[in-house]
């Protein structure tokens, strides 16, 4: 009997791990605009990180795009409008362009929970 309970609870954990894997295949990051047309998805940025400034209690991310001239493209196209960063369909944060960003890097900050934080930068840099 033991042996039988032992091998079902292995085979639920395994269930359970093999589930959050395939989930987390799936996952996306897009970039949008006012329209909810897509800007940018996660096969566009090369890494993401993330860091916790204590003097303002929120997570920054930070996304480097592999295209040198794409943020530029995105910020001056956009000017004075919002976009918007999902994780799937969760939106994570929403800022309003104003001004054009040369460069591949950029910061984005907000009231962004830790393991959203940390889940849209997994699934950048996993990509």
């Amino acid at each position: 009997m033991k042996k039988i309970i032992r091998y079902l609870f292995v085979s639920v954990v395994f269930l359970f791990f093999l589930t959050g894997c395939i989930t987390s295949e799936s996952d996306e990051v897009t970039i949008q605009n006012e329209d909810g047309e897509v800007l940018a998805t996660t096969s566009d940025f090369t890494e993401a990180g993330l860091e916790y400034q204590e003097q303002t209690e929120q997570y920054v991310i930070k996304l480097t795009f592999k295209d040198e001239n794409k943020l530029e493209e995105i910020t001056e196209s956009h000017l004075g409008e919002t976009t918007k960063f999902f994780l799937n369909d969760e939106l994570i944060a929403s800022p309003r362009i104003d001004v054009g960003i040369s460069g591949t890097e950029f910061l984005i900050a907000g009231t962004i929970d830790g393991k959203t934080a940390k889940r849209f930068v997994e699934v950048i840099n996993n990509n």
